[in-house]
């Protein structure tokens, strides 16, 4: 009988997945139990079953795979490597970059719990920096005391992502570090960031294409340098030819998956939670109308306010968009939306003066926005739902516009000491 510390990853020879732990075997059967999983087809859950499986069925086995995502990142470094396809058919699977398999083949080679550990850790060691180092322009003298309020509430968003081995985690953290460096000037830097979160998802491109306009003289020709560098990274394999298959396949990937049958935690997922079910290019008009107005906000806030405050804009409306607009977005994509609103939410509470204040009123509604990202089952009666984040996105966005369309920021937050100077909306 086999103990493990948590279930295995099992890959039949059709492409079947399911996790389980195994509780015996023969010399030609596993017996598995496995517990409320549901498979890519969306069949109903086994609760509790043991299932006996062929030996000779099983063509892959994840160790510790259970509730984790990083089996899936684990299988595409070691075909990468074979020189085999990472890509299936279909909406699911191994839904990014073949950078992102380069990314993760430091972790892959080490031993399953080491690999799953470090992981973890590296995300949320960027997470935590990303985090301080936006705290310090943004609160000044505030600081450690804002650092201490937006890193609880962003911990709330992380607990998912941190569990599973998401890459929301290392992207919330890089597209803060992104923002920081932008605030500090460290153009360079700022690409850096970037290019290692479009490594993480392809999502990423909607930051890239935000900072590239906004700060169209600075960054433009070298986020159009380093785009050029990143997708000449996976020529260093020695099979050159691989490498543009699994480009090429990688865009057939992408193009199937981005209209999947299933609802996500989108606007398409809200506006079915509301008996609500647009056509796909409908869909496609209102992401498209979406991504010029974004673009048109973070414009409004750059020729009316500096840095920090169109640095944090940029962020927190580039944020709001992935998560309402990217046709797959999960409930644990929050955490990257989780970053800006943690800080915002940190501001409102530094700046509550009395007990019966509209600052007060802002706080708490940010500060239970930041806590649905991680307890929105819980809020339905435990019901799985599409629509508490994605709500919760919404009213944050019209938060955000009307403090740039009254041009009311109060970024960067000052302490209630400190005497305003009359040009001081930034």
């Amino acid at each position: 009988m086999a103990t493990l510390l948590k279930s295995d990853l099992f890959v039949l020879g059709s492409g079947e997945r399911f996790t389980g732990k195994v509780v015996g075997e023969t010399s030609t059967d596993f017996a598995i139990l496995t517990k409320d999983f549901h498979s890519e087809d969306s069949s109903p859950p086994v609760r509790s079953a043991v299932q006996y499986i062929k030996k000779t069925d099983v063509q892959e086995v994840f160790r510790y795979g259970a509730k984790s995502v990083t089996p899936e990142y684990h299988r595409a470094a070691e075909l990468w490597w074979q020189s085999k396809t990472m890509y299936t058919e279909g909406v699911h699977g191994f839904l990014y970059l073949p950078q992102a398999a380069m990314l993760y083949s430091p972790f892959a080679f080490l031993p399953p719990v080491i690999e799953e550990t470090l992981w973890r850790a590296a995300g949320i060691s960027l997470l935590a920096l990303g985090v301080w180092r936006l705290c310090t322009p943004l609160f000044g003298a505030r600081s450690p005391t804002a650092f201490l309020i937006s890193s609880a509430l962003v911990l709330v968003s992380a607990l998912g992502s941190a569990a599973n081995g998401q890459t929301n985690l290392h992207m919330a953290g890089l597209f803060a570090l992104a923002t920081a460096d932008l605030i500090g000037k460290r153009w360079w830097r700022v690409a850096f960031w970037l290019m290692l979160a479009l490594a993480c998802k392809p999502t990423a491109m909607v930051m890239i294409l935000l900072i590239g306009a906004i700060y169209l003289r600075p960054m433009s020709w070298r986020l159009a340098l380093a785009l050029l560098a990143l997708g000449a990274v996976p020529f260093l394999h020695p099979h050159p030819g691989y490498v543009m298959d699994q480009y090429r396949e990688c865009i057939t990937k992408m193009s199937a998956a981005a209209a999947p049958p299933d609802l996500f935690q989108d606007i398409r997922g809200l506006l079915a939670s509301f008996h609500m079910r647009p056509g796909e290019d409908a869909l496609r008009a209102v992401r498209l109308c979406a991504a010029g107005v974004t673009l048109g906000f973070c414009f409004l806030a750059s020729r009316r306010f500096g840095d920090p405050a169109r640095a944090i804009f940029l962020l927190t409306l580039g944020a709001i968009y992935l998560m309402l607009f990217n046709p797959r977005t999960e409930g644990l994509s929050y955490v990257i939306l989780g970053v800006p609103a943690a800080l915002w939410a940190a501001r409102e509470v530094l700046d509550i003066r009395q007990l019966l204040d509209w600052r007060t009123l802002s706080a708490a509604f940010l500060i239970a926005f930041c806590l649905s990202m991680q307890f929105s089952t819980q809020i339905t009666g435990g019901e799985k739902n599409y629509w508490v984040r994605p709500l919760g996105a919404a009213l944050f966005a019209a938060f955000v516009i009307a403090e740039i369309t009254l041009m009311r920021t109060r970024w960067p937050a000052r302490d209630r000491s400190e005497t305003p100077r009359p040009d001081s909306r930034v």
